[in-house]
């Protein structure tokens, strides 16, 4: 466990626009005044919070955290019924879980000034805060998140902070490896928390838990505020969340490939939505930038510039064509020997000329990503498209 303040050599240049602990200009604090003096200088009472963002993964939301504590929640059942009633797909609406996360990367707390506040808590009883050093949108440095804070401390959203706590312990046992502290002093106070308490009472509460840290929404009690499933799984988005069809229960490899509701609202735009008119309430979404091969087989198919703001049919044949024409392409042995044959089939146009100039080395570098892309995609065709049937695909 360290004992004075260690500054951090970090300029807040954070490179890729992705988080790193070591850009990161805050200090790393210990000290329970030190700490008191800091989170003081940001003057936070009076601001309302705004919005709430985790830069990284809470490992408290995964789908198997989520079942685990469903299961927990119904232990008086016979086995197999606590089994059913676990299973993500048929958790019950209105149980109830805890709003709380735990995170191993920076909560950020945005007022309506404009301001944010960032904090973590890389050890307990580490401390580090600061703001205005963070992007708002930076991305993951080690695992991708996967829940709207937003939602999980909604009752936090639009409130003013009223008060700023530093709650402190006196403990004889470093936090970290549970013994005894070998130098003096052999007892030290250390803060178990940092609470932002709010206008209607509620707080929100910083803790270090070993090496994470612990954000909740919690009463005037400290106990921690309850969430219902149903507001719960609107906050997610795990991989399954964006990458599986519910519809079809097909689950993509590729990263690429977004299903349903919540996959529209976090795929980038523009995108392309293919949906089958046999099975239209299952879509799946792609970004157009990672539309490529689709892109470069349809415009063959047509003899024209793709539209991704524009709307195609294709019959279950046409279809299937056009994803073997896909793997035809990416099958190829060189790429100047896909060059030539590509730009010989445009023809009179210069399409093809144009989509190689632009993207055929960033293509021919990233093959193994599209593989996996079509593949995903044929899986999911034949599910959801009949002989009969129709595959729409539509600009957004």
């Amino acid at each position: 466990m360290i004992s004075n303040t260690i500054y951090s050599k970090g300029r807040d240049n954070f490179k890729g626009y992705t988080f790193s602990a070591r850009e990161w200009s805050a200090p790393t604090m210990v000290s329970p005044k030190e700490i008191r003096e800091r989170i003081d200088s940001f003057a936070l009472c009076g601001r309302k919070i705004k919005r709430m963002r985790l830069i990284g993964l809470s490992y408290f939301h995964t789908r198997d955290w989520v079942e685990e504590a469903a299961y927990r929640q119904v232990e008086h059942l016979p086995e197999e019924e606590r089994q059913r009633k676990s299973n993500y797909s048929t958790i019950d609406p209105t149980m109830q879980f805890s709003r709380y996360a735990q995170i191993d990367e920076p909560f950020l707390i945005e007022f309506e000034d404009g301001d944010i506040f960032e904090v973590d808590t890389p050890q307990d009883p580490e401390f580090r805060m600061s703001t205005n050093c963070i992007p708002w949108w930076i991305k993951a440095g080690t695992n991708q998140p996967n829940v709207e804070a937003d939602i999980l401390f909604s009752p936090c959203v639009g409130q003013e902070i009223v008060s700023v706590e530093v709650n402190t312990r006196i403990t004889d046992k470093d936090p970290m490896f549970f013994c005894a502290f070998n130098e003096p002093p052999y007892q030290r106070e250390l803060v178990s928390n940092v609470t932002l308490r709010l206008r209607n009472g509620l707080g929100l509460q910083i803790s270090p838990d070993i090496d994470y840290c612990e954000v909740a929404c919690v009463d005037v009690s400290n106990e921690r505020v309850k969430i219902s499933f149903s507001e719960l799984k609107d906050a997610l988005f795990n991989w399954e969340d964006l990458h599986a069809d519910e519809v079809t229960g097909f689950e993509a490899e590729s990263h690429m490939l977004f299903f349903g509701r919540k996959g529209a609202a976090y795929t980038d735009t523009p995108y392309m939505t293919l949906s089958s008119s046999g099975k239209g309430d299952s879509c799946l979404h792609v970004y157009v930038e990672d539309f490529l091969i689709l892109d470069w087989s349809i415009s063959l198919a047509i003899g024209s510039w793709f539209d991704e703001y524009g709307e195609y049919h294709f019959s279950h044949k046409e279809w299937n064509d056009l994803l073997d024409e896909a793997w035809r392409i990416l099958a190829a042995d060189s790429f100047d020997e896909l060059f030539d044959e590509l730009i010989d089939r445009q023809g009179k146009g210069n399409y093809m000329m144009w989509k190689l100039n632009s993207r055929g080395a960033s293509f021919w570098k990233e093959r193994d990503k599209y593989r996996t892309q079509i593949k995903d995609i044929r899986e999911w065709s034949d599910l959801v498209l009949g002989p009969n049937d129709m595959m729409d695909i539509y600009g957004f």
